[in-house]
């Protein structure tokens, strides 16, 4: 059994410390974790970590600017994502949360559409952060299908219709531990809809541990729970369920074997 966690901030300031969290991916067998940089707060590490990326073996590389960040958003982020263009497997997490909004909203559309450009520019795919703005995010997208070569939504709690649309352009839906939440029977009955070979798993840490572990600083070990949680939703062998994951990664941000 081998595990993928397919979005996670393991340099975050309120991050474990790295080396505890690698012990805690041996234990679990997660041999692969997608990190992703929020530029806006991550510029420095990033640079850092991808000085000498081999440094972290199994950790993959994703950056962007989050709809959060997204009036921090300027040249110095862009020409970082161009400069290390071959060392990120996506770009993002980037997109529109309308929910807290910590940017003004037409800085977030601006930043969301220049990350989508940059992305075709560069042929990678996009990582989706949305949340209160669903059709906003829809009218957006509809202008970049066909464009990019993938569309992960990552740790989905949108609308059913959106992610029925979703489905059908293709995109990829993440799962993160909200779905093991006990308020979360809707998200569930969404994520019932979604195809498995359109399915990703993930921890977001260091956020959202799942039970267990609420309460607690979250980091990919944890992302088995999920795992075994959605193992029984879906009501499919978790050996399967794991299995299809990680080919659907490999195909997404078409990863090393």
């Amino acid at each position: 059994m081998k595990y993928i966690d397919c979005h996670a901030h393991i340099f975050a300031e309120n991050a474990l410390d790295y080396k505890e969290q690698c012990t805690g991916w041996h234990q679990n067998s997660v041999e692969r974790i997608l990190n992703v940089f929020c530029l806006e707060t991550d510029l420095d590490i990033a640079k850092e970590v991808l000085q000498s990326p081999n440094k972290y073996p199994n950790v993959y590389f994703i950056a962007g600017v989050t709809p959060h960040g997204a009036d921090k958003f300027n040249k110095e982020h862009e020409e970082f994502l161009f400069s290390h263009c071959d060392q990120l497997i996506a770009i993002g997490e980037t997109g529109l949360d309308f929910h807290y909004n910590l940017s003004d909203r037409k800085r977030q559309t601006e930043s969301f559409i220049r990350h989508l450009e940059i992305a075709c520019e560069l042929q990678k795919p996009i990582v989706l952060h949305l949340r209160d703005a669903d059709t906003e995010a829809r009218e957006i997208l509809k202008d970049f299908v066909g464009k990019i070569p993938g569309v992960m939504l990552h740790c989905y709690t949108s609308g059913e219709d959106l992610a029925k649309w979703s489905v059908e352009q293709g995109f990829y839906i993440s799962a993160s531990g909200i779905v093991t939440f006990n308020k979360s029977q809707p998200l569930r009955e969404i994520f019932k809809q979604v195809p498995l070979k359109q399915l990703l798993v993930e921890t977001d840490s260091p956020y959202l541990a799942p039970p267990p572990y609420r309460g607690k600083t979250n980091q990919s070990a944890y992302i088995v729970e999920t795992y075994k949680f959605l193992s029984q939703m879906y009501d499919i062998p978790l050996q399967e369920l794991s299995d299809q994951v990680w080919q659907n990664s490999e195909t997404l941000f078409s990863l090393s074997k």
